[in-house]
């Protein structure tokens, strides 16, 4: 599953449809960049890709991860809730332990499940009508709300697929498990040796495993992250710096400062007022649209 960086708002740019028409059937088209969750309490829905063919029916859920360009077809007798989540909402909200550690293989891939528990698909429904009501009717607190909501969803989802024998996600590679453990992790700013004790490899085999599938080494990714996370916070939050700086393990503000510096170009707070200024210059008004 990719990592994007993704915007500043990801979490108000989730799209719920609720879909119940009696007369014609209903057709979505997957947006680039953008994670299905389909919840079918009634009817039929028929899921097509370029390499990618799923019938689902009522009682069940699918899972159709960004780059499918799926088309999702809906009988005229169905009633269906689907979540289009930007990939960086899953990074921000995927939970700790086992649930974060295997949700990320899970949803590596689509997937359509059966459920015989009548209330996990009602509690689903709940959850993502919730989180339509406060993306469009955005209130004080709304992002961390939506937060909030997002990460006990998907705890019921690997709840779900957790039970299901075959839906157990494939013994986890070298690389699964530092991704899923950095992200447990992060705040706590270990040594690349003390992950390789964690994941139980020598410190040449992870660096080998990492590069591979990344591009970096252990500590640079490590590095990415962080900063990545730095970066969210600085566009998104009302946080001074050096609160961002304790929330994101650092002891000592100015260090901080020196690290981000070295990795970004410019002091926090110099990027902060560049991503604010910038955003003031983008016209948000539809009569600017072309």
């Amino acid at each position: 599953m990719k990592r994007p960086t993704g915007g500043p708002s990801s979490l108000l740019s989730i799209q719920i449809h609720d879909i119940e028409s009696r007369l014609a059937k209903t057709t979505l088209n997957q947006r680039e960049e953008r994670n299905w969750l389909i919840v079918l309490p009634r009817g039929r829905c028929r899921i097509e890709g370029e390499k990618l063919k799923l019938q689902i029916e009522a009682g069940q859920f699918a899972w159709i991860p960004d780059g499918q360009g799926a088309n999702a077809v809906f009988d005229a007798s169905a009633r269906a809730v689907v979540a289009a989540f930007p990939p960086d909402v899953l990074v921000r909200t995927l939970p700790d332990g086992a649930p974060g550690e295997d949700l990320p293989i899970y949803l590596q891939h689509p997937f359509a499940q059966s459920s015989s528990d009548q209330a996990m698909m009602g509690i689903a429904v709940s959850y993502l009508m919730t989180i339509k009501d406060e993306v469009y009717e955005t209130k004080p607190g709304s992002e961390q709300m939506l937060s909030n909501l997002c990460s006990l969803l998907f705890v019921h989802l690997w709840r779900h697929l957790h039970r299901d024998d075959t839906a157990r996600p494939v013994p986890r590679s070298v690389v699964d498990r530092f991704i899923a453990l950095e992200r447990r992790y992060r705040m706590k700013h270990m040594s690349v040796g003390a992950y390789t004790h964690e994941i139980g490899v020598t410190r040449d085999k992870l660096a080998g495993e990492v590069l591979r599938a990344t591009g970096l080494s252990p500590r640079a990714f490590l590095h990415r992250e962080l900063i990545r996370e730095a970066r969210e916070l600085l566009e998104v939050s009302a946080l001074q710096v050096a609160q961002i700086a304790f929330r994101l393990g650092f002891s000592d503000p100015a260090y901080f400062n020196r690290f981000f510096t070295r990795h970004v170009g410019q002091n926090p707070g110099r990027y902060r007022k560049m991503v604010r200024r910038h955003k003031k210059q983008v016209p948000d008004d539809f009569a600017s649209w072309p």
